[in-house]
């Protein structure tokens, strides 16, 4: 799919991998429809100074976390008969730590957030997608809902929750042309990324992690929509690790656990 003239929709977009690509879509030509929580004046006018210019950008406001606001959110899109070519299921919060540590608010939050949510705007906007001549949900998963790392249960489990998702709906949607794409996201350099120290660093060793950038992650993904791709893989090291967790997960589980403690 080329993304020139292309309506893109694209949720946790203030900073981080959904600026990164929102910024990069911008320059291949698409419509932008940015999905902030609680939007004002100084948060739209922040993002803009991103953009070289202000044309084709527009902002909503959508708070994942509240089911009111998923709500709101998807009638008006069904009462506007919005056109949505592409969908970017990329907000997200992330939970860490030892299980009996974590706060559960902040897991439900966490859950709502990052699997409940993508879950209803698909649900919802399905049949506006369908209505176009070629659409894509994407999906943004981690490299944790394969990698099930000490200290990351319940982050994993919204995950890996994600990816099956949007691989369920790739074969509820063979032969149409809504089509879905699912991201191993590896370490971006984001400030989500600066909080894994904080939640996991007491009890896991993280000598070994390594990032990429937000801006380079995201030309990434572009190029991806446009082969019409249906995964996107990290490479390196990572892809090593995926490929050990996949098909020799016990071997996996021992190599894990040699830096975890309690």
């Amino acid at each position: 799919m080329k993304l020139q003239d292309k309506h893109v929709w694209i949720t946790g977009a203030s900073r981080g991998i959904g600026l990164a690509t929102a910024q990069e879509m911008h320059k291949r030509g698409a419509f932008l429809h940015l999905c902030l929580r609680n939007i004002d004046e100084a948060e739209k006018k922040r993002v803009l100074d991103n953009f070289s210019t202000k044309e084709r950008i527009k902002f909503y406001d959508l708070d994942l976390s509240s089911r009111q606001s998923l709500d709101l959110f998807c009638q008006q899109r069904l009462e506007e008969k919005s056109v949505i070519d592409i969908f970017f299921h990329n907000g997200g919060l992330l939970t860490g730590g030892l299980l009996e540590n974590q706060n559960l608010d902040e897991i439900y939050q966490m859950y709502q957030v990052n699997l409940l949510a993508p879950t209803h705007l698909s649900h919802t906007l399905a049949p506006l997608m369908l209505a176009r001549p070629e659409a894509f949900a994407i999906y943004n998963s981690s490299v944790s809902g394969i990698l099930y790392l000490p200290c990351a249960t319940t982050y994993a489990a919204a995950k890996s929750g994600l990816a099956a998702l949007a691989r369920c709906l790739e074969s509820e949607l063979k032969g149409t042309n809504l089509k879905t794409m699912v991201l191993f996201t590896p370490g971006i350099k984001t400030r989500m990324y600066d909080q894994i120290s904080e939640l996991y660093g007491q009890h896991l060793d993280l000598s070994a992690l390594s990032s990429i950038s937000a801006d380079v992650y995201a030309q990434k993904i572009c190029h991806a929509v446009e082969a019409g791709k249906t995964e996107l893989w990290p490479r390196g090291s990572v892809r090593l690790a995926l490929f050990l967790a996949r098909f020799s997960p016990k071997a996996f589980r021992y190599l894990s656990t040699l830096g975890f403690k309690r």
